[in-house]
């Protein structure tokens, strides 16, 4: 396995580089959504972008609509619960 599957880079506000961890990919009243936590720190803050195209390559897009992130970031929560609960079982 790559060391560095999963791991994404991002370009900030500022310019600077940030590394992520891909966490999660689930699919929302027919769109695709992606989740993100700063790479090394399985207690920072989800990112989550919906996946666009763009001259037929995928692009992430931020979310504005406050109200429908909460529905996504809902929905993954719900799934990876979910996901937790089975592999209890």
């Amino acid at each position: 396995m790559n060391e560095n599957e999963g791991i994404i880079e991002l370009i900030g506000d500022k310019g600077d580089v940030l590394k992520f961890e891909h966490i999660g990919t689930i699919e929302y009243k027919k769109e695709k959504y992606v989740f993100f936590q700063p790479f090394g720190d399985e207690a920072g803050e989800v990112t989550v972008f919906k996946i666009g195209f763009n001259g037929g390559e995928e692009v992430l897009l931020p979310i504005a609509d406050e109200k429908l992130l909460e529905e996504v970031f809902n929905e993954f929560v719900k799934i990876y619960d979910e996901d937790g609960e089975d592999e209890e079982n």
